[in-house]
């Protein structure tokens, strides 16, 4: 092949794609202006064809095909420059036509149309009708968004009409004897003195036992008696709507799930932390393990006990009460808020609080850990406040979480060695 046959080859091949090119740009802009057209008849100039582009390109945007719509505006705006106006004049001209056109039809039918929210104003600009969004009804009721759980839909599973037997058939069982109302008594006497696990592991040896755990009245009275302002609650909590609203009125569900501070005994942290000691031999070295404790006491008319003690739990627990003065040890103010634990004028409690040259504050988060809920405290912030309220933060290096403890009984304190 010659160069003369190569170079005739290109011309028409380069002439073939610029037809078809333009044979299918044609097609789309035919499809637009014919989608369009079906939609307002307009004349059919440069200016009016920009105007359905640009209409065809609203859409297109609006349904999300914004490689169609950029392609229409870009066409719409290269046959008119001032194409956003004209479609703004042509939009509020069509507006107007259907409106006239709907009030016609409600005359001849006598229907009164509904008033949209967005609107066009005397200037063409869209405005926003808020009128329509005014309540003037009463609230609709409120829906609680409290689910079952596992307890609950086996409670509810298990038939009221239950029995207590032994585990095996020749044994005795006493208990069956005794009639509901003296099992729910004994259950209260439970709550009253806030030993609730004794009563789980009852309630979990028999499904009635269960059933009975369950009494709402029961749970109503734990919470009336330990979850109350202005120390575990904030003074302006309901508790009564937030049973019904929140759990759909399970008091038993909403005393698992609200954060509280266990009053039925102490957190402790163990806090441990490596000293190198001095030796007179240069080839031996010592390191000594420092283990010491905190101690956190809460009580139920809003008292704090803080102790920082090298005493192990054992020995210090016990006589952990208000009446203890040893080194170490602060009294202070708690209050509960969701999940965050303020505890303020911490000092020694032998002292009034405006002789004293310091006070200290800590901020804390009651957390859930494996072993049960709410029975961890992360202290998050540890301040001391001199008399001029100047803050300075205490390190919290060795600082570890607080576990609780339950204490059984409490003994006459007595002063503890240092």
């Amino acid at each position: 092949m010659t160069n003369d046959d190569l170079d005739k080859f290109r011309s028409e091949w380069r002439s073939e794609l610029s037809n078809k090119s333009a044979a299918g740009t044609s097609k789309e802009t035919d499809a637009a202006l014919k989608s369009a057209g079906e939609r307002e008849d307009l004349p059919g100039n440069s200016a009016d064809q920009a105007v359905r582009l640009y209409e065809q390109a609203v859409e297109s945007e609006q349904v999300g095909q914004l490689g169609d719509s950029i392609i229409l505006y870009r066409r719409a705006f290269k046959l008119d420059d001032n194409v956003d106006k004209r479609y703004g004049r042509y939009m509020r001209h069509k507006v107007a036509r259907e409106q006239e056109e709907a009030n016609e039809i409600n005359e001849d039918t006598g229907i009164t149309p509904e008033k949209n929210d967005i609107e066009l104003n005397k200037h063409g600009n869209y405005v926003y009708d808020f009128a329509k969004t005014i309540q003037t009804e009463p609230d609709a009721p409120k829906q609680s968004s409290y689910r079952l759980d596992a307890i609950d839909k086996l409670i509810q599973s298990v038939d009221s009409a239950l029995t207590l037997e032994p585990e095996e058939e020749d044994e005795q069982c006493p208990i069956s004897t005794l009639p509901d109302e003296i099992i729910l008594q004994v259950y209260r006497s439970l709550v009253h003195r806030t030993d609730l696990q004794t009563l789980i592991r009852f309630a979990c040896t028999s499904k009635k036992l269960l059933l009975l755990s369950n009494d709402n009245v029961m749970w109503k009275d734990l919470i009336r008696a330990h979850l109350v302002p202005p120390y575990q609650l904030k003074p302006s909590t309901n508790v009564e709507e937030l049973a019904v609203l929140k759990y759909s009125g399970n008091w038993r569900k909403l005393w698992i799930d609200t954060p509280r501070i266990r009053l039925d005994g102490v957190y402790i942290s163990i806090c441990r932390y490596l000293r190198h000691g001095e030796s007179e031999s240069a080839w031996n070295t010592f390191t000594q393990l420092v283990t010491f404790y905190r101690y956190l006491r809460f009580f139920d008319d809003g008292l704090v006990i803080s102790w920082l003690s090298t005493d192990v739990p054992t020995n210090s627990v016990p006589a952990l009460n208000a009446d203890l003065r040893c080194k170490g040890l602060l009294h202070g103010r708690w209050k509960l808020r969701n999940d965050s634990i303020l505890i303020s004028q911490l000092k020694d409690p032998d002292r009034d609080i405006n002789r004293v040259p310091y006070v200290f504050r800590m901020r804390a988060k009651l957390k859930s850990s494996v072993h049960g809920k709410h029975n961890k405290i992360e202290l998050l912030e540890y301040v001391s406040l001199n008399r001029e309220e100047e803050e300075v933060d205490i390190p919290l290096k060795h600082q570890r979480p607080f576990y609780f403890s339950k204490v059984r009984s409490w003994t006459t304190s007595t002063p503890l060695s240092d």
